[in-house]
């Protein structure tokens, strides 16, 4: 992994719930997550001192 990391972060809100939508610039890759909680520890996985660790939640999706 680089030093850094370029995301463009989009959040909305629904009736029930607040999406977030974490997309890669460089490479288009996205990440959808359905909390705050759920973007937060992934961002901790990417950018914490275990780094190597799962990114896979339940209420996180990636796509190309």
């Amino acid at each position: 992994m680089s030093n850094y990391t370029i995301f463009i972060l989009r959040g909305w809100r629904d009736r029930q719930q607040t999406h977030f939508r974490l997309e890669n610039p460089h490479t288009g890759e996205i990440h959808l997550f359905n909390s705050l909680g759920a973007l937060t520890r992934f961002l901790e996985q990417i950018f914490g001192e275990d780094s190597s660790a799962d990114h896979k939640s339940g209420d996180h999706h990636a796509k190309k």
